[in-house]
């Protein structure tokens, strides 16, 4: 429909709704002569900014409304989902591993005792981010000069980790939580779930896991978010 009939309808409907002639609008508008009004109606014309404003006022909605620019009577826009920021909550590192656990039977994972704060999703995260995500704060240098103390990393469980990704491990002897590269070692294959957790500073040890009782992959990280 063209935008001066969809004006127009809007204007009808609005008048009707109040059960108001054309004439009683223009009376209750005080500047706006009927004529202008049934131009307006049968849109052959469009009302200007001032003149919107004036109809919305006698008719109780927005001028934005009344001008197509919102579709909700008050002005009102709504902003489509995926322009929408969506919280993801802060859970410190050293908890990371008990909030996973209490995370894989839980929707509102803002409720579980582990979360700290929240922090916004960026848009290209949220498209393949499972609803599980959570986000930690860098401890130490061991991922140094890519990683750094006080860097935030956005991580999700549900994610399987391809050679290459980073992760985030638990480890069962020392009860640990990690940030690491994540490598296949040379005997991995179906049966054999052999892994290497690499660092990225020397002056750290690599992580070689042979048994599934040694180590846990929690998460794949998702973003990183360096801060000066």
């Amino acid at each position: 429909m063209d935008i001066k009939k969809r004006i127009g309808e809007r204007i009808h409907q609005s008048r009707r709704k109040l059960g108001l002639s054309i004439k009683a609008l223009s009376e209750k508008t005080g500047t706006l002569a009927a004529p202008r009004i049934g131009n307006w109606e049968n849109g052959t014309r469009s009302p200007g900014p001032v003149e919107a404003i004036i109809l919305s006022k006698a008719l109780n909605v927005a001028a934005s409304y009344l001008l197509c620019l919102s579709d909700d009577e008050r002005g009102e826009i709504a902003m489509p989902e995926s322009c929408l920021a969506r919280a993801v909550p802060m859970v410190l590192l050293a908890n990371a591993h008990r909030f996973v656990q209490s995370s894989k039977n839980q929707n509102d994972l803002s409720t579980l005792p582990e979360v700290t704060g929240n922090i916004s999703l960026e848009n290209k995260s949220k498209e393949t981010a499972s609803k599980k995500v959570f986000a930690i704060t860098i401890m130490d240098n061991s991922m140094h000069p890519k990683f750094s103390t006080q860097d935030i990393v956005i991580v999700d469980p549900e994610k399987k980790p391809q050679p290459g990704d980073f992760v985030l491990a638990h480890i069962a002897g020392s009860g640990a939580n990690i940030i690491r590269k994540y490598r296949e070692s040379d005997q991995h294959s179906m049966k054999n779930k052999s892994f290497e957790l690499i660092t990225l500073n020397s002056d750290w040890g690599i992580v070689r896991v042979s048994n599934a009782n040694e180590a846990e992959i929690l998460a794949t990280v998702l973003e990183h978010r360096a801060y000066l």
